[in-house]
């Protein structure tokens, strides 16, 4: 999920699956289209802060851009890397900086990318040599573009995150990777956007916080699974993590976290956005779908209308009882119809490896059905 600057009110999603289907609302949410699809999967997507048409998506070996909302793609390979997160730069758009791996020989190395042609060629920026590595998230700073953050992971057995911190755009850096919990790995990272000093870097483990541009790290909490970052120049001490089931909130800079409220369902909260305007308006999106919040998180609104992203894996019709049918959606859960697809209702989770194998539903019985998975 992103949220264009130059516009709020558009949003663009896409379906975690190969290939990517590609939705957009225009109303913050309220309704969505789908507009395109990607022949890959979408690790990452990010608008051009000036127009809310132009969207990068990166993928496996390759980036795709659209010009025109979505509809249609341009596909630029960048042959021998992984790009996982991708941010542009806020004052010259065809300036593009990436996050991910460089594949030499058989072993990948955490690496940062840069495009100066609107992501049609890239060059990359090894900056592992000696450990197989990954980069997974980008920050650039909004007020001075030319410090770039670049977040990663040892791919040993014990993954531990690195940091590196660039304050010539990327032409060099330093390793700012000390006082991060061992076995861990790294998910987001973000700016304070009026006090640069201030960074935020989240791992499986916790939330950690530098106050002197990364050179050393705090441990704020140990709140797990943040998978990502956001802030507000409308409230700057304001920060958000999208996490496993909630969105943590801090309101002062960092310091202190708690869960936000409720009507927030699903797991994998990969993408958070703050209103640049109006802190209290936030959105988020996971497996499920598009949350949002107006009231900074106080609580939420599921709002997937025209959200068809994703896939049904197995269904059962009742024959008593044709009206009713069961069906498990991948990643998000079972679901039950009595009134032929009308309207839904969520059942209860039971599962233990996370997929059913089928269902069957008692000839005479509409209400009684049996389901397999993997564990029995």
């Amino acid at each position: 999920m992103a949220r264009a600057l130059s516009n709020e009110s558009v949003i663009y999603a896409a379906s975690f699956t190969n290939p990517s289907h590609v939705v957009k609302s225009t109303d913050t949410g309220d309704s969505w289209t789908n507009v395109g699809m990607v022949p890959d999967l979408i690790y990452c997507l990010v608008i051009d802060p000036s127009n809310a048409d132009i969207i990068y998506a990166g993928c496996s070996s390759r980036v795709y851009k659209s010009t025109n909302g979505g509809v249609a793609w341009n596909s630029h390979p960048v042959s021998g890397y992984n790009i996982y997160d991708l941010v542009i730069h806020p004052s010259q758009p065809l300036v593009v900086r990436a996050a991910g791996a460089v594949k030499i020989g058989i072993y990948y190395y955490l690496a940062c990318f840069s495009s100066t042609d609107g992501g049609v060629t890239w060059i990359s920026r090894q900056l592992v040599t000696n450990k197989k590595t990954c980069g997974y998230c980008i920050a650039i700073d909004p007020a001075n573009p030319q410090i770039l953050y670049v977040g990663g992971s040892v791919m040993d057995s014990l993954k531990s995150p690195l940091v590196f911190w660039s304050t010539d755009g990327g032409t060099s850096f330093n390793d700012v990777s000390s006082g991060f919990t061992p076995c861990s790995t790294a998910c987001a990272i973000a700016i304070h956007p009026t006090n640069p000093g201030i960074v935020y870097f989240t791992t499986d483990t916790g939330i950690y916080r530098s106050t002197d541009s990364g050179n050393t790290w705090i441990n704020v909490s140990a709140y797990r699974h943040a998978y990502s970052l956001a802030t507000s120049p409308d409230e700057p001490n304001l920060v958000t993590a999208g996490a496993d089931t909630t969105v943590y909130i801090s309101t002062d800079a960092g310091l202190s976290w708690s869960g936000s409220g409720p009507y927030l369902y699903g797991s994998e909260i990969r993408n958070v956005a703050i209103s640049q305007t109006e802190s209290v308006d936030i959105c988020a999106g996971n497996n499920t779908g598009f949350f949002k919040t107006t009231d900074c998180g106080l609580s939420w609104l599921g709002s997937n209308n025209g959200m068809n992203v994703t896939v049904a894996h197995n269904f059962a019709v009742s024959r008593q009882s044709p009206s009713t049918i069961y069906m498990e959606v991948n990643d998000v859960g079972e679901f039950k119809t009595s009134d032929q697809g009308a309207s839904w209702t969520m059942l209860p989770d039971f599962l233990s490896c996370g997929m059913i194998c089928g269902f069957a539903v008692h000839n005479a019985d509409p209400d009684t059905v049996y389901a397999l998975e993997g564990a029995g």
